[in-house]
């Protein structure tokens, strides 16, 4: 056994406390024990795996404990995924000096405190999952994680201000903080991001206006969103964002939903978002905008499912063209100022 490499334990009913012997296993490269009713805490033994690059320990929903700072001796250590498994505690800010450490992965737990400044220093680090935790107060420094193409820390308790470093990570494709405390402006400098794909900032306390720089957004599309590389969602629903949205988004030509829903965003929706052909859910109710609906539609927005348009200020009339969009299920454009006949084209769709 002093010679394993690899061991997947997974999805198994094995009961009691990972036994401490495990560390003895010190040229294993894969250790996979998630979806197991173990109980007690990790061992800290389980740092002696000096060769290890895989350790998955997720979903062990009978174990309460710290995320061992011996993990931290795991200098090869590529993946970690430690995913429901009631964590408690800080994330040591240790972890900044697993320099191989590629994926980490501690969401949907009850890890509290800081994310601190060594935590997004690890040179190979590019995806970073931190999601449904506790996790407050301000983020600290990300300068040095310039490989990182995911981070989600949505669903915590973050305050303070998105940090303007984030416009640094230039690989970054997904960026989601969503349902947090964050207040004060969108950083300029996320409208810079070229990889940016996902964009999810609702639910904060955000204010501002979206960045202008968006519409240049010429971002990779996963293979089974397209082909052509454009930014495939911007979500900053729920904020206190303002002024006119950016006449740019009218040239994310892959722009697959928009949602600024519930904000105080004023004057006349941008042209160019009514010729997007890509685009599948428009939500823009609940802001201050105003202006006529376009005409002349059933050639643009022709995949447009969704159209949410309620609780503003639009006028003059209802388009004969929304009879036109063959996609179209939910269309609302209640409590505005809209004038003239309901399309008989609308019994059409």
């Amino acid at each position: 056994m002093a010679q394993l490499r690899q061991l997947n334990l997974g999805v198994n009913s094995f009961f009691g406390n990972i036994p401490a012997s495990i560390g003895l296993l010190t040229e294993l490269r894969s250790l996979q024990l998630f979806h197991i009713p173990f109980s007690g805490s990790f061992s800290p033994k389980i740092g002696n795996l000096s060769n290890l690059e895989r350790l998955e320990l997720a979903y062990m929903t009978r174990i309460t404990t710290t995320l061992p700072s011996e993990l931290t001796r795991m200098k090869k250590l590529k993946y970690l995924w430690v995913a429901g498994s009631n964590l408690v505690g800080e994330i040591p800010d240790t972890i900044g000096e697993m320099v191989a450490l590629g994926h980490l992965d501690l969401p949907r737990n009850n890890l509290s405190g800081k994310i601190r400044s060594g935590l997004l220093m690890p040179k190979n680090l590019s995806k970073v999952y931190l999601y449904k935790n506790k996790l407050s107060e301000e983020i600290l420094g990300v300068v040095e994680a310039s490989n990182i193409d995911v981070i989600a820390l949505s669903e915590n308790y973050l305050t303070g201000t998105i940090p303007n470093d984030f416009g640094k990570l230039t690989k970054l494709s997904g960026l989601s903080l969503f349902m947090n405390q964050f207040s004060g402006k969108i950083p300029y400098s996320i409208g810079r991001l070229s990889e940016l794909i996902n964009l999810k900032l609702f639910n904060n306390n955000l204010s501002g206006t979206l960045p202008l720089g968006l519409g240049r957004l010429t971002g990779q599309l996963p293979q089974h969103l397209g082909d052509n590389g454009r930014l495939v969602g911007v979500v900053a629903s729920d904020n206190n964002l303002s002024g006119q949205l950016p006449k740019s988004l009218g040239n994310c030509n892959n722009l697959i939903f928009l949602n600024v829903q519930n904000n105080r965003f004023s004057g006349n929706i941008p042209i160019g978002l009514w010729t997007l052909m890509n685009m599948g859910s428009l939500l823009l109710s609940n802001n201050s905008s105003m202006g006529e609906l376009p005409e002349r539609l059933s050639h643009n927005l022709s995949r447009l499912e969704i159209g949410h348009n309620s609780r503003n200020a639009i006028s003059g009339q209802i388009p004969e063209e929304f009879g036109s969009l063959p996609h179209l299920t939910d269309l609302d454009l209640s409590e505005n100022q809209l004038s003239g006949k309901i399309p008989p084209q609308l019994g059409l769709l």
